[in-house]
């Protein structure tokens, strides 16, 4: 059945998608016939002629000069244009060949060796230094290339089709059976019944308010980014032409004498060149030019998330059904990966920015994470909004996400927050320490930022794939373990150890969350491994260790506490299709134990450290979660060796390597989620004692503890930790893929090879 299915859709897939790179070939290849014809169309339009060298010798001589200042070598091509009054200039060009135009009167305010006539001349000659002329005009041939090819053939299309005295662009049948779409006796073959069901798709589309909706809010979006491109190439071109051309005090009078004439400025956003308070600002305070807006961060999520529901749409429809996966659980994951390093690259680029500007405060700490999150939310849970504000129309129409309830809605919006404040807060404590740095290394910074890329998409991903789980799933029990002791606490563990988070396993089981967790304490230890930082290292090792040999003990100790505590008749019983055995819960208790352990590390590291707290904290919860791993291992062997779970006396050896590895992601990703409201409670009680009593004995304890302990073992104990985490990525890697595939109903899936463990 999945297979006549899967045959018979194929083909129209295959044809959307040769209309998708038909209508992408067009779009790109309008927007370069564009990009590489303008010169020619604004000189003909301008009527800009070249500059006479017998006429302008003197002009030509300064232009000259003041390119040797901004430390260009090759000259741009100099135009005049006809304007006797005229003060301005325009750089404009292609690949290759480069303009700048000048105004009449400029020329020979020039020729007069006028300093503010200069200033404006290096300002053109900065967006050459800065490359902004292909940046620029790509922009907006982009934006006028959508106009023509999408925007203005939907519009067209759309008004055709509602007159009522024109023919309907796809007619639909009357005998053919709209839920079904079967075709009328007279489409025949197959290349009939795919252009068939086009044409159905087409009518559809032209009818949906969803995408009648998209067409000008993807219009406005790209218009608003291709305005922001041109506002920050004008602003960063004043700042180059202050510091490379030398002529802050002349660029500073110019702006000035605009700023008087000016007009207040209204509706920022809309505007394709700052206003010249807005330059003048700027050129005062150079670092002004890096401050990204909140409009920036909105406008960046929602930008990503459209993308990501037309690249989800493609997904479905190609990747899925042409590798016959019939499930849309991977496609969400593919969108995902490549969706979350765009969303969180350009997120953590402006924070990088945003640091580098200014001074750390709340706007930048909570209100750039929320705004990406709202602006995110609003373009991804587009047909949610649409279907459910339009009247009349049924919201459970079209994909899962239109077909979400509020409450799904509420939640999965403050989990994407939660997130993305996560990540900031990361990210912002790592760069307010690596930025003041006289010594940092340049690549600093960019691995930073890498780090956060690929953890965050870890998250992102799974976040993505889980994102319509039913509330009511959030957190489940997967079983009602039935024994013969109902109301014992034994009976009410069982049920509470076994719950399960959809969208947690989904980060468990991904390739990238035990590299990225590593890459989020080691890359900060490796760029700011100095004397200032060594102690709270010291001391997060030494809190993490303490709390790995707690849990190990715990772990030791766990199989004589059951066989004291439970009968042979409830630890020897087998589990049925609706309960848990006891191995199974024993398991579960296992994997609690660390993650509590985590927790209490979590809370006392971000307590006792003083400096890089997020990363840090991280890095002790990773080493308890690795020594827990071999804690749980460890009491599993005794266990089996005590023959605690029945069956005989089982081999007492080590555990194999893929069994720790599950183990050691299966406590990770609980354990991190838990450290985070852990390290808050711990900083905040922290602030209180140190308020009341000032350095507590706790702090001056570990600052004594932390001097005896040599660099040589920091070292070892970091190198053995990271490549731990990365081994059990490796090892761990062929099941995560074969569990992917069971989930989303993939190749193989049907044998059932892989069940989940526990």
């Amino acid at each position: 059945m999945r297979q006549a299915l899967e045959s018979c859709q194929r083909p129209f897939f295959l044809d959307a998608a040769s209309w998708l790179i038909l209508g992408m070939a067009l779009l790109f290849g309008l927007a370069l016939a564009l990009y590489w014809l303008h010169p020619w169309w604004m000189i003909r339009r301008g009527r800009f002629r070249p500059l006479d060298p017998a006429r302008h010798g003197s002009t030509e001589a300064a232009l000259d000069r003041l390119r040797v200042r901004m430390g260009l070598t090759r000259p741009p091509t100099w135009l005049l244009a006809p304007r006797p009054r005229g003060s301005d200039g325009q750089a404009f060009g292609r690949f290759g060949r480069h303009y700048i135009v000048l105004d009449l009167g400029l020329a020979v305010r020039l020729s007069r060796g006028d300093p503010q006539a200069e200033a404006i001349v290096l300002h053109e000659l900065a967006h050459l230094r800065n490359r902004d002329v292909g940046k620029t005009y790509m922009s907006l041939c982009l934006w006028w290339s959508f106009i023509v090819v999408a925007a203005v053939p939907f519009a067209a299309l759309v008004v055709y089709q509602t007159l009522p005295w024109t023919a309907p662009v796809i007619r639909l049948p009357a005998d053919m059976v709209i839920i079904g779409l079967e075709a009328p006796p007279s489409v025949t073959n197959e290349r009939a019944v795919v252009r068939f069901y086009s044409g159905i798709d087409v009518a559809f589309a032209l009818v949906d308010p969803y995408v009648f909706g998209l067409i000008p809010i993807l219009a406005g979006l790209i218009y608003l980014a291709r305005n922001a491109v041109l506002r920050t190439r004008e602003t960063e071109a004043d700042s180059t032409a202050a510091r490379q051309g030398g002529a802050l005090e002349s660029l500073l009078q110019v702006l000035a004498d605009r700023a008087r004439t000016a007009t207040a400025a209204r509706w920022v956003v809309l505007r394709d060149h700052p206003s010249p308070v807005r330059r003048l600002e700027v050129s005062r305070h150079p670092a002004l030019a890096l401050r990204p807006s909140l409009t920036e961060f909105a406008t960046i999520g929602a930008i990503v998330g459209l993308l990501a529901v037309n690249l989800q749409v493609l997904a479905e429809k190609q990747l899925v059904l042409t590798f016959r996966w019939v499930n849309t659980l991977s496609a969400d994951l593919v969108t995902g990966l490549l969706i979350g390093p765009l969303l969180i690259g350009l997120f953590t680029v402006s924070l990088w920015r945003a640091a580098a500007s200014r001074p750390a405060g709340p706007l930048l700490w909570t209100g750039a994470p929320l705004v990406l999150a709202t602006g995110f939310l609003a373009g991804s849970l587009l047909p949610f909004f649409v279907r459910r504000l339009t009247p009349g129309l049924d919201a459970g129409a079209g994909d899962e996400v239109a077909a979400m309830r509020w409450d799904q809605v509420v939640v999965t919006s403050v989990l994407f927050a939660a997130g993305a404040l996560v990540v900031s807060t990361w990210f912002l404590s790592v760069t307010f320490h690596v930025l003041p740095s006289d010594h940092h290394r340049r690549w600093a910074m960019p691995a930073v930022t890498a780090a956060a890329v690929i953890s965050g998409t870890a998250w992102f991903s799974a976040w993505y794939a889980f994102r319509d789980t039913d509330v009511a799933q959030i957190w489940r029990p997967f079983f009602r373990y039935g024994t013969p002791l109902d109301g014992h606490w034994y009976d009410a563990w069982s049920y509470a150890s076994g719950v399960s988070f959809p969208a947690l396993d989904g980060v468990t089981v991904n390739p990238l969350t035990l590299p990225g967790l590593t890459l989020l304490w080691l890359v900060p230890v490796l760029v700011l491994a100095r004397s200032e930082t060594l102690g709270d290292l010291r001391r997060s090792l030494l809190i993490g260790a303490a709390g790995g040999l707690l849990v190990l003990a715990a772990g030791l100790a766990l199989p004589f506490a059951a066989r004291a505590a439970l009968p042979d008749a409830l630890r020897h019983a087998p589990g049925d299709g609706g309960s848990w055995s006891f191995p199974a819960v024993y398991w579960h208790t296992c994997i609690w134990i660390v993650v509590f352990g985590q927790v209490a590390v979590a809370a006392v590291t971000a307590a006792s450290t003083t400096r890089l707290r997020p990363p840090l904290t991280l890095l002790a919860v990773s080493l308890t979660g690795l020594t827990g791993t071999a804690g749980v291992a460890a009491g599993r062997a005794a266990a089996t060796c005590m023959d605690v779970f029945g069956g005989g006396r089982g081999r007492c050896g080590p555990a194999a390597a893929a069994t720790l590895a599950e183990d050691l992601h299966v406590i990770a990703v609980p354990g991190v989620v838990l450290a985070v409201p852990a390290a808050v409670l711990g900083i905040a009680l922290s602030s209180i004692v140190r308020r009341r009593r000032g350095r507590t004995a706790v702090e001056t304890a570990a600052v004594a503890s932390v001097k005896g302990v040599p660099t040589s073992v920091v070292k070892v104990t970091l190198t053995v930790l990271a490549l731990a985490y990365l081994t059990a990525t490796v090892v761990y890697f062929p099941d995560v893929v074969r569990l992917w595939l069971y989930w989303s109903g993939g190749p193989g899936a049907a044998s059932g090879v892989i069940v989940p463990r526990g």
